[in-house]
């Protein structure tokens, strides 16, 4: 079968849809699925893609990229005339259309040229047909634009396939016909050497140190979590990432006294950020919602626990295997849960014993693969 992937970038600064839409290529392709891959791209952001676009064409991916429109808001929204005209020229060479996201052009000019082409449609929403998405809107005018353009896509989609049954519920889909729950592929089976945290027998009583890898975005909680290590003394904190709100973080960190235990290391990627995942003791992500939480998985593949709220998607895969801890999002009682782990390293060596083990079994490109295709072949009848 032949596949064409849509998404709105590739730029893994803009957050996870980006790299999750990579792996979803390189998933397929496991799956013996020819693949081709459109996206906008800013000139600028162009050289920064060159070590994902290597990766997609070693693997047999096609890549196409197109300028965005010369207009403001094109980055934005994703908008690219070019790609919008490839795409109305090109749909009925493809068996299935599979696009990415919901609120950019990128999607609806790929739905729009399925249904012109009578070709299936395939939709990975990435969180943003859930409530919490639409209900945090910016405006009122966008939150009923964003729930008028949600019915469009489910009256038009051949398959809507979310990342966790939380994003099912929260999407009002769990019990719509045409969803298909299927985690995200993050751990690649045929790496013959995975890189993976170094594990002795025995406990490692140097000091505890919790990592924060991602945007610095309200809904992400990581002042929280500023707050918990700030009262869980000897723990220590190193932030990835970058963001707007980079500024009032560090000021919190000096309030709280704390500016030798925390350390800020910026956007990382690439063998830095599996470096990164590799030597902390333990991921915190204590986001006020996510679909998925595609970190906390690349976390467990370099064999590091996690620490996760109740409304992250893999919480309750997490919690069944035994790699992590469920905590609701409030500092005291984060910083609970940080003292006793730093007290109790048996405990969290056991987490960490676990964490591999349970991103082979669910998270792996092969059994994303065989899923995807099996989707594919039942759209495609």
């Amino acid at each position: 079968m032949r596949i064409l992937f849509v998404s709105s970038g590739l730029d893994p600064r803009t957050g996870g849809t980006a790299t999750a839409a990579v792996s979803v290529c390189l998933a397929a392709r496991r799956a013996g699925l020819e693949v081709d891959l459109l996206y906008p791209v800013e000139r600028e952001v162009e050289p920064l893609l060159g070590p994902t676009v290597a990766l997609l064409a070693a693997a047999g991916v096609t890549v196409r990229a197109f300028p965005f429109s010369g207009y403001k808001r094109a980055v934005r929204w994703g908008i690219s005339s070019e790609l919008n005209a490839w795409l109305f020229k090109h749909a009925r060479f493809y068996d299935v259309i599979h696009a990415h996201s919901c609120w950019v052009w990128t999607s609806i000019a790929a739905v729009r040229a399925a249904r012109a082409a009578r070709k299936p449609v395939v939709l990975m929403p990435h969180e943003s047909l859930t409530r919490f998405d639409i209900n945090n809107a910016s405006s009122t005018p966008l939150r009923w634009a964003k729930w008028l353009l949600r019915d469009w896509y489910v009256r038009r989609l051949d398959k809507i396939i979310v990342s966790s049954d939380l994003e099912a519920r929260d999407s009002l889909l769990i019990d719509y016909p045409r969803t298909e729950i299927i985690p995200h592929p993050v751990f690649d089976e045929t790496d013959p050497q995975p890189l993976r945290r170094l594990q002795g027998p025995e406990p490692d009583w140097s000091p505890l140190t919790v990592g924060f890898l991602g945007r610095f975005h309200p809904k992400k909680h990581l002042s929280l979590l500023i707050d918990a290590v700030a009262d869980a003394p000897g723990v220590r904190l190193q932030i990835a990432g970058g963001g707007e709100l980079e500024a009032e973080l560090r000021a919190r960190v000096a309030r709280r006294k704390i500016e030798g235990r925390v350390s800020f290391l910026g956007f990382i990627g690439g063998e830095e950020k599996a470096n990164f995942l590799r030597t902390i003791d333990l991921l915190a992500v204590p986001s006020q919602f996510e679909c998925f939480g595609l970190v906390a998985t690349e976390a467990l593949v370099q064999g590091t626990p996690v620490l996760l709220s109740p409304t992250v998607g893999v919480a309750d895969d997490i919690a069944a295997s035994g790699a992590g801890i469920i905590i609701p999002p409030r500092p005291d009682a984060i910083a609970v849960a940080l003292r006793d782990l730093d007290q109790n390293r048996e405990r969290l060596h056991a987490m960490a014993g676990k964490a591999f083990e349970t991103a082979l079994g669910l998270y792996s490109f092969a059994a994303h693969g065989a899923r995807l295709r099996e989707v594919y072949e039942g759209v495609g009848k």
